[in-house]
């Protein structure tokens, strides 16, 4: 091209291609620019440039070892061009040891994507059975625990014994009088949770009941946590509550009758204390 001539190998259909390509190269001495899309004009490069021109825009601060198509375009932006441009930056980076050590994230180590339950307060409602515990003046012997998955409040009431009775007056008395129809109800896979009385209620009110294994950590993690965390102050007369005597000695079993009080009084205070 710079001299004029026509290689002599050439056949007919090649001496047409090679003039109508020539129309998009520039030569301005002594360096050789091809014309690209909107009339831009990026420098043509010698073969023997071409690892170094990869390794500055795949393997520096700048390049940040991104992949063929990006790399290539990096090299683009830099206004720079040969041939076999994307060719070239796949094959570098296939030999690109802190690419081939991290890799990409296959379909065999993908993790499942579970949604994110919006919900607001009072909407989602853990349910567990504390005890049993040395019975109480008033033949106590179980607490019926009911946690709010968002503001962490507690509802609760002592019982003689853990059945769906129990369930069943804590919701229709409590819960969907005090706070209106909820949307999920967390338990375990006891009966007292697991029967069709229970199941009828839900179904009734529209309520959504979910069985989980952790229930007992999210119901413990506020109420029960807290009250078995001071079940040591509580049973010789020292409590951050209130509810045990001074020095003269309240075990646990004294505060059954009065769960609700002293449930959210200690889980407001482990929460503000972790």
């Amino acid at each position: 091209m710079v001299a004029g001539e026509v290689p002599s190998s050439f056949d007919a259909y090649k001496r047409k291609k090679f003039f109508k390509d020539a129309r998009h190269y520039y030569w301005d001495e002594p360096y050789l620019y091809k014309r690209g899309p909107y009339s831009i004009y990026r420098r043509c490069i010698a073969e023997e440039d071409v690892q170094g021109v990869l390794e500055n825009c795949h393997g520096s601060a700048y390049g940040r070892h991104f992949a063929t198509f990006k790399t290539a375009n990096k090299v683009l932006q830099s206004g720079l061009w040969w041939p076999t441009l994307f060719k070239d930056a796949a094959s570098f980076i296939a030999k690109c040891d802190p690419c081939q050590r991290k890799g990409g994230i296959t379909k065999r180590d993908e993790m499942p994507l579970n949604p994110i339950l919006e919900v607001e307060i009072f909407d989602v409602w853990g349910i567990y059975f504390m005890g049993p515990f040395k019975p109480s003046s008033n033949g106590h012997n179980y607490i019926l625990v009911v946690v709010d998955n968002v503001s962490k409040w507690i509802e609760a009431i002592p019982c003689p014994a853990c059945d769906a009775k129990v369930v069943i007056k804590l919701f229709r008395t409590i819960i969907f009088t005090r706070y209106g129809i909820r949307r999920v109800v967390i338990s375990d896979g006891g009966s007292h949770f697991i029967n069709k009385v229970f199941e009828k209620l839900m179904k009734n009110y529209g309520v959504k009941h979910k069985v989980a294994t952790d229930v007992l950590a999210f119901c413990m993690s506020f109420g029960a946590y807290g009250m078995k965390g001071e079940r040591k102050d509580l049973v010789h007369g020292r409590s951050s509550t209130g509810y045990a005597k001074e020095e003269g000695g309240s075990h646990l079993e004294d505060q059954l009758d009065h769960p609700v009080e002293f449930l959210n009084s200690t889980g407001q205070a482990s929460t503000r204390s972790s």
